[in-house]
Order: C-alpha cells, then sequence, then structure tokens
C-alpha cells in the first residue's frame, strides 16, 4: 500500500492510493446508520474528491454520472447523509451572484464522538466543534499550515473533477504551466483567471486541461475582449479581434459557435453569426 501511514492514525485520510488505484474510507459507523446504500456510495465518492479538510467541490451532475442515477437521486442521497451528520453542504456563488457547485464537508467524525476516536478524513479541528476537543494554539497552526488551501488545484478541480490518477496528473500538469506562465500573481488570481479563461471556451472545443493549456493565451484574448467594448478599437474589424470576441467562424469552419452578433467574415466574405477562426493566429 502506498499513500497512507497506517501506522499513524492522524495521517489517514478518506482518500488513499494503492497499487490497484485510489480508494475511499467508509466510517463503520455510518455503515451502520440508517441509510440507503446509494447514500453510503454518495458518501465514498464525496471522500475520494475530497481533500485534507473534508471539503471537495464536484458538481451534482458529476456526482449523478459516478452513482449512475439521476440528479434528483443524488439529492435524496445527500439529504439522508446531512440527516445523520456525515455530511454538510454549503452553497458557492460567483462574484455576479450565480450559483457554483455545492461546497461539501464529509464529516471526520461519529456525532458525538471525540477527537481521539477513528477519523476517517484529515486531522485537525472539526467542522462541529461541540462534538471535539479543542486543539491547543500550537497544535492549531500547525494544522492550519498543513492544510492550506490550493486555490488553483481548487478551481482546476472545480472545472474538470479529476478521478482517476491520469487524469489528476494531467491536472497537476496544467497547474504547473499556468502557475509558470502568471509566476507573479498569487494563487487567488490564478483560480480567478482559470475560471474566467474557461468561461470563454468556445463550442467545439474540448474541456480539458490539455485544451486549456493548448489555448490558454487565446482564451485569455477572448475574455478580455467579451469584457471590453463590442467594437474594435477604431472601428476596424481584423482577424485578431474577431478571433478575440468570438471564436471559430461558422461561415468557413463549420463548427463556429452561435450567438447574436452577425458579421461578415474578413478572409472568407461569408456572413456568420458569433465566431470564427481561420487556423488559429500567429
Amino acid at each position: 500500500m502506498r499513500g497512507v501511514d497506517m501506522s499513524d492514525p492522524s495521517s489517514t485520510t478518506g482518500r488513499m492510493t494503492t497499487d490497484t488505484g485510489p480508494f475511499a474510507i467508509i466510517p463503520e459507523w455510518l455503515l451502520d446508520a440508517d441509510v440507503s446504500d446509494r447514500a453510503i456510495r454518495l458518501y465514498a465518492i464525496l471522500a475520494r474528491y475530497a481533500d485534507h479538510n473534508g471539503e471537495a467541490f464536484p458538481s451534482r451532475k458529476k456526482l449523478a454520472e459516478r452513482l449512475k442515477c439521476s440528479v434528483d437521486s443524488v439529492d435524496r442521497a445527500k439529504e439522508e447523509l446531512i440527516r445523520v451528520k456525515a455530511l454538510i453542504v454549503e452553497a458557492r456563488h460567483g462574484e455576479e451572484g450565480g450559483q457554483r457547485s455545492n461546497l461539501y464537508i464529509v464529516a471526520r467524525l461519529r456525532p458525538g464522538g471525540r477527537r481521539a476516536a477513528a477519523t476517517p478524513l484529515g486531522t485537525g479541528a472539526a467542522h462541529n466543534e461541540n462534538h471535539v476537543e479543542r486543539e491547543s494554539p500550537s497544535d492549531s497552526q500547525a494544522s492550519s499550515e498543513s492544510r492550506k488551501r490550493n486555490l488553483v488545484w481548487e478551481a482546476l478541480d472545480e472545472v474538470f473533477h479529476p478521478a482517476t490518477p491520469s487524469e489528476r496528473s494531467n491536472v497537476g500538469k496544467t497547474e504547473r504551466e499556468i502557475r509558470a506562465a502568471m509566476k507573479n500573481a498569487d494563487d487567488a488570481a490564478i483560480a480567478d483567471e482559470i475560471r474566467r479563461r474557461v468561461a470563454a471556451y468556445w463550442p467545439g472545443l474540448t474541456k480539458t486541461p490539455s485544451a486549456l493549456r493548448q489555448h490558454w493565451s487565446e482564451l485569455g484574448r477572448r475574455a478580455d475582449a467579451a469584457a471590453s467594448s463590442d467594437k474594435p478599437p477604431g472601428g476596424v474589424i481584423t482577424r485578431e479581434w474577431m478571433f478575440a470576441r468570438n471564436g471559430p467562424c461558422q461561415s468557413c469552419d463549420g463548427s463556429g459557435a452561435k450567438g447574436d452578433t452577425p458579421f461578415t467574415c474578413p478572409d472568407c466574405g461569408g456572413t456568420g453569426i458569433e465566431g470564427w477562426i481561420h487556423g488559429g493566429l500567429d
């Protein structure tokens, strides 16, 4: 086995890796709780995604795919876990008030248990402090430092939901390359930029970590143009502006985005609707 030192209970996490692949720990008290098999599976999947704080951000659609059920069934299983205090769910909203994927906090301890009890996820203070012995200031500071959030990874995980080792490796490569490209920016700024550029994806561009790396600059130009005036500088339509503003050309590429901004492509003369590209821009 690799990934966790089982001789140290404080190192136990809900997500571990063996030679046969990753797996999640389900506490015995939850197996004995009055919940459905689907609720237990949901707990295991959330534990698989969770970080050392027990926090995860998968979308309801992704959870439904993993559970092979409907989103409504996911919601019912979620309510079962909330009822037995195995899960806390917090709504998250973007800067403009739009709904983002929920924050799921997987319970570390059995409800009513003590900090010394076996814990399926991480170490440190639990979210429900009424059931946990308080840490000393030095222990609390050490735990906080060891659990410092990786905002860049969280943003990528929110978008791509990597589950397998190869998927997580691909996201890790993307994180490194984006950090190198934005080496003077802090984590919060990089995370916001990832979300901003992902929102600038055009139809036909596969939403993958590799595509984000490959089109990082183009997505940035498109996001910048979308945030600025719809009119090009000086009123002159150029290939660069059309690409940054709109994406692929519907007239001469055939896979362009659909939108509400009619234009005439300066290369092929065709009339398209929001989006064009002629083999990329140099």
